[in-house]
């Protein structure tokens, strides 16, 4: 009954573990509700109020941190993702194996600074009056867990199980 609803489209199972097979189809079943970036040096500008989907790299430009706090609007999306990993060795495995991710900023707003942060291998920079954003939402597959999971770096929760439903 729930695909007949969903137009057809296998969902997922709510509060069950996502494979990172089961991610993918999700991925291509829902491309309209989300932007697909394919370099992760891209800065989240063009994003800013919408989930986008890209792959991790390891090294880019980041002013501000998107755990507990704002960064600026022209800061890479691979930098971004790398500081909203809850730890180093989650982020170190998907570094390591590319995998898909999803984050969800906020709209552009001013602010007056943005903090540096040195997190998960990376020290970002500060900088003064500048547009930016949060990061309200990451998902991700972990490996530790063998499961895809949905986290807020702004708030610093505990990761939990991605359902298929974006907020």
């Amino acid at each position: 009954m729930l695909e007949m609803l969903m137009g057809g489209k296998r969902q997922p199972n709510i509060g069950t573990k996502m494979s990172y097979a089961d991610f993918l189809t999700w991925l291509n079943n829902n491309t309209a509700k989300y932007t697909k970036v394919a370099n992760a040096n891209t800065a989240m500008s063009a994003t800013a109020g919408k989930y986008v989907n890209t792959t991790l790299n390891t090294t880019n430009n980041m002013y501000g941190t998107p755990y507990k706090e704002w960064f600026t609007y022209d800061s890479w999306l691979g930098s971004i993702a790398r500081h909203a990993h809850p730890t180093l060795p989650v982020f170190t495995n998907n570094v390591n194996n590319q995998p898909q991710v999803l984050m969800k900023f906020t709209p552009l707003s001013s602010r007056s600074a943005y903090i540096a942060l040195d997190r998960n291998g990376y020290l970002s920079k500060s900088w003064t009056t500048y547009n930016g954003a949060q990061c309200l939402d990451f998902i991700y597959y972990d490996y530790t867990l063998g499961s895809v999971v949905r986290y807020n770096p702004f708030i610093g929760n505990d990761p939990a199980a991605f359902n298929g439903i974006l907020v």
